[in-house]
């Protein structure tokens, strides 16, 4: 399993990979902070109620908080993506039957795999944070937005909270990429699922009023949010955890009985 997990490290030395993991999470942060600033001034009750905050929201001790979760609406598409293009490229490429020779153990090369590429999706939240905060800071000066109370004990540990939350929230769907990809064998196919995901899970959820306190991708945005008004942070981080666990239980079966002739 360790020498799994540092091959998968080796490709962090890859140049499209750095660029299209950090440069996505890093851009969209950034984004979504000036636009939430920019929107402060125009928050009224129906933009509240939609999951906008106030220009009084974001003063309070927990409003950089807040940002950081906003500014990391996007990141659970950029990680199911990867994850499913990291695993399925491996068949069409043969990279896998070479790595299957090395390490006849699937479940170990899966798990290695795993944590190789999770670890990466942790730097790259983090980096991401920490320009979400500068971002922050620099248009909390330029729309004369108290910052003081974001820098408290409290403050800090909100943000802490918030940011360890997101990580959790990565396994999630981390595991719903790698399902993907040990099912369809293919980027193409593999991708083309899990962006479909999104759009199903969403009329699912319109439809049945239990959605949010059942679906997978509402459980990850629940856990990243610290709960939701469906269900608490406990339940759905219990939940995150259970359907992360069966989904990397399902793709090891089907990983280790499929054969790979590639």
């Amino acid at each position: 399993m360790l020498r799994a997990f540092r091959s998968e490290l080796l490709k962090v030395r890859r140049t499209w990979l750095l660029v299209g993991t950090f440069g996505p999470l890093l851009a969209f942060s950034v984004i979504s902070v000036v636009v939430q600033f920019q929107l402060a001034y125009k928050v009224g009750p129906v933009l509240q109620r939609a999951g906008l905050q106030s220009r009084e929201d974001l003063a309070l001790s927990d409003g950089l908080a807040r940002v950081l979760v906003d500014s990391a609406a996007f990141g659970g598409v950029i990680v199911v993506v990867l994850f499913a293009t990291s695993y399925a490229s491996e068949y069409g490429w043969g990279t896998l039957r070479n790595l299957l020779v090395r390490q006849p153990d699937r479940t170990s090369l899966m798990v290695g795999k795993f944590f190789g590429l999770i670890d990466l999706i942790f730097v790259g939240r983090f980096l991401a944070s920490i320009f979400a905060v500068i971002a922050a800071v620099v248009m909390s000066k330029v729309q004369d937005i108290p910052m003081n109370a974001w820098f408290t004990p409290e403050g800090l540990g909100a943000l802490a909270h918030s940011l360890v939350n997101l990580m959790l929230a990565s396994i999630g769907w981390a595991s719903l990429g790698t399902l993907a990809a040990v099912i369809f064998r293919s980027p193409g196919a593999a991708v083309g699922s899990v962006l479909a995901f999104f759009p199903v899970e969403g009329l699912v959820n319109a439809w049945w009023s239990d959605g949010p306190r059942w679906l997978p991708g509402q459980l990850f945005d629940a856990v990243a949010n610290g709960g939701s008004a469906a269900t608490s942070y406990g339940r759905a981080l219990a939940l995150t955890m259970g359907v992360s666990l069966l989904a990397l239980f399902i793709g090891n079966l089907i990983f280790n009985k499929a054969d790979v002739t590639a």
